[in-house]
């Protein structure tokens, strides 16, 4: 991880993020690892718990802990103790709560902003939710708000900013600062070039074939495979996919993604039309139920689909299971087996959990570099940095420093304009 590496030798003993209480919540993987522990080294006090109940590393879990630094994450929680572990995180020493926020889903800013707001309006805690994991953190604040009302003005009295980390996160504060007052400045990684063309296209091209592979047991040549989305994400799976053997459709909103699809040669369509063809469906977009129960009853037999996009929204996973005609049969600890009355089944991974990271697979430690340098470097300006309260790109100069970091590791060399080239 050259990026980080450089920041800690340029940095250690400068310590310039002393002083900085910082609330985390990210996939727990050595990359990871080597980020909390650079965050730290530089001096800031870090606590952490995970974004994906099913993708923690429980020996890195353990190495961290072992290092004097609080986390509250382990592999399989379940939403009660993802909740809890996301409270616990807000707990600094001598009952302080954080300055800044490091989030990966948007439910650390949610959890600490909803719960603020409780307080003021207690009836938003019996609001109806779709989402059974929205349900399960109210139930939470409600038992926060009978023992302290006014918990959450303490622990986000000292709050500074919040870094959000995916598009989907983003879309979640957008919603909440529609109805409610943000606490603080939030500034969304996902608009770095950084972020999307190289963390976002590489992580999925490199991760998503290994990880269906190895999850399911089957083959991808000559699947045929729906990716819905063709931003980022939905590209890098594509192009993988297709290197694989795989026959590659593609669904989507965006008129002009559309056209980059067919372009690349893909078959773009709907997906009423051809969820009752293909193999294995591949959500990426980071919208709500774009894979209806309708849509998986209609699916041919032992059909697989899984999530690289918002784990919580995308795939209508709760009604499946409400459903008292479908039976629910576990294949392994990352794939669930659904029957249908007619006899089909179909096969969900992760239940619908980013499906390269339930697997374990690897995030490519240079790739995750350039990420973790942009939000350490982020954090570095942010230290002394007041915004005012509302949403915030990234500078496309921290892109570019980023950039610099990992060009020797690639033996890449920039070519410097002069005069006579201006």
């Amino acid at each position: 991880m050259p990026g980080l590496m450089a920041l800690r030798k340029k940095y250690i003993d400068k310590k310039p993020l002393k002083g900085m209480r910082i609330s985390g919540s990210l996939h727990i993987t050595t990359h990871t690892a080597v980020f909390i522990e650079t965050l730290n080294i530089l001096g800031a006090e870090v606590q952490w718990c995970c974004s994906n109940i099913y993708s923690t590393q429980d020996n890195i879990a353990a190495a961290i802990a072992d290092k004097g630094i609080s986390i509250f994450a382990w592999k399989g929680e379940n939403i009660e103790d993802y909740w809890w572990s996301i409270f616990k995180c807000f707990q600094f020493n001598d009952k302080k709560g954080p300055t800044h926020i490091i989030d990966e889903t948007g439910d650390l800013a949610l959890m600490l902003q909803t719960g603020y707001m409780a307080e003021k309006t207690p009836e938003i805690l019996d609001e109806y939710h779709e989402l059974e994991s929205k349900y399960k953190m109210n139930l939470f604040l409600k038992r926060v708000l009978a023992e302290n009302q006014i918990y959450w003005q303490h622990i986000s009295s000292e709050l500074q900013a919040i870094s959000e980390i995916t598009k989907t996160g983003s879309n979640e504060l957008h919603e909440y600062a529609r109805r409610f007052k943000l606490l603080a400045p939030v500034y969304e990684i996902s608009s770095s070039r950084v972020k999307s063309k190289i963390d976002d296209f590489y992580s999925s091209k490199e991760t998503i074939a290994e990880a269906i592979k190895a999850v399911t047991r089957t083959i991808l040549i000559g699947k045929s495979v729906v990716i819905c989305g063709f931003g980022e994400v939905g590209q890098g799976c594509a192009e993988a996919l297709k290197m694989n053997g795989a026959r590659v459709s593609i669904t989507e909103t965006n008129p002009l993604l559309a056209l980059q699809a067919a372009m690349q040669g893909y078959r773009v369509v709907e997906l009423d039309s051809i969820c009752n063809q293909a193999d294995i469906f591949i959500t990426a977009t980071g919208q709500k139920n774009i894979i209806s129960l309708d849509h998986m009853k209609l699916m041919k037999d032992q059909a697989i689909i899984c999530s690289m996009g918002h784990n919580k929204l995308e795939i209508e996973l709760s009604k499946l299971k409400e459903d008292s005609e479908i039976k629910e049969i576990p294949v392994s600890s990352d794939l669930t087996r659904y029957y249908f009355s007619n006899g089909n089944s179909i096969l969900i991974v992760a239940e619908a959990k980013l499906v390269n990271l339930a697997y374990d697979t690897s995030q490519l430690a240079f790739i995750k570099s350039c990420t973790y340098s942009l939000l350490t470097l982020l954090q570095l300006e942010l230290k002394n940095k007041r915004d005012s309260i509302g949403f915030h790109t990234i500078n496309s100069r921290l892109d570019q420093e980023v950039a610099r970091l990992h060009l020797n590791k690639l033996e890449a060399q920039i070519t410097s304009l002069t005069k006579n080239t201006l």
